[in-house]
């Protein structure tokens, strides 16, 4: 079995730890979701690049998850393996011209000595770097980063980012481990952040998820141990306790109760993994 194999094989690395049957709600920001079958933790590049050795060498699915990126993980669980980039990846080094940020850095970490409306905006964004070129919009970051270095073919490489082009492409084997950034100080009032944790439902043409869900009446509905917010329009507010399925009630609910009412047919954002209790193959 792939998984018993990988286990093995990384037992004894340095700065890499295992956790089998791991449970997904101790790292999902909305704390639901059972286990996977591994947890990797690669504290540093040596690290990262030897399970990226073995995990190629066994086989087997294996994915990142970053540091409050959103995933919904229903209660069965997940089948693979769960890579989680720490310690080192974490780092934030200034220089007099540059910043260069770990890939699991949290934006809200920059450091104080960054001054200006730019940094000011950044440092509000939620989640993490990896988490914004995974799931978010990389384009806010055009003409500020210069340089993406990532771990490709089993060795790292520094992918250049044109002044005047859109970010370089990372394929599903590729793994970012940090981004540069000039130390610009403008102000740059265009720049939109990631969606806070959370959120729900994806924006509509023509109106508003926040809209949509305050005319339909639904704002605060609540499910056993699920509630949607009233003060940000569009999330959830996990109350303690509650499971995916009670979630995915509330969600189906809401989502038929604005289309009754509003004609509008909401979309989910966050993506679903894994399956029910007792059916773990995916």
């Amino acid at each position: 079995m792939a998984i018993e194999e990988l286990i093995e094989e990384l037992r004894d690395i340095p700065g890499v730890f295992l956790r089998p049957e791991e449970p997904m709600a101790k790292h999902t920001p909305l704390r639901v979701g059972g286990p996977v079958e591994l947890w990797v933790e690669a504290c540093n590049s040596k690290g990262l690049e030897s399970f990226l050795n073995q995990a190629r060498q066994v086989g087997g699915k294996w994915r990142i998850h970053w540091p409050f990126s959103d995933w919904l993980v229903r209660d069965g669980g997940l089948k693979g393996t769960v890579l989680r980039l720490g310690t080192d990846f974490e780092a934030i080094n200034l220089s007099e011209h540059s910043v260069e940020l770990g890939s699991s850095a949290l934006w809200s970490a920059l450091p104080n000595e960054l001054k200006g409306g730019l940094w000011d905006a950044i440092r509000e964004w939620p989640g993490s770097v990896g988490g914004l070129f995974a799931h978010g919009d990389p384009e806010q970051l055009a003409s500020l980063c210069t340089q993406l270095s990532v771990i490709r073919g089993g060795r790292p490489v520094n992918l250049p980012w044109p002044d005047d082009g859109s970010p370089p492409r990372l394929g599903d084997t590729t793994v970012l481990t940090s981004i540069t950034l000039r130390r610009a100080s403008a102000s740059r009032s265009w720049l939109s952040g990631p969606l806070p944790a959370g959120t729900l439902f994806s924006e509509v043409d023509d109106s508003s998820v926040a809209k949509e869900l305050d005319k339909a009446g639904v704002l605060g509905t609540r499910l056993r141990r699920w509630r949607l917010s009233t003060t940000v329009p569009g999330t959830v507010v996990h109350l303690g306790g509650g499971s995916f399925s009670d979630l995915q009630l509330l969600v189906k609910g809401i989502r038929m109760r604005v289309e009754k009412t509003r004609g509008v047919s909401l979309q989910t954002r966050i993506p679903v993994l894994g399956n029910e209790p007792g059916k773990r193959n995916r």
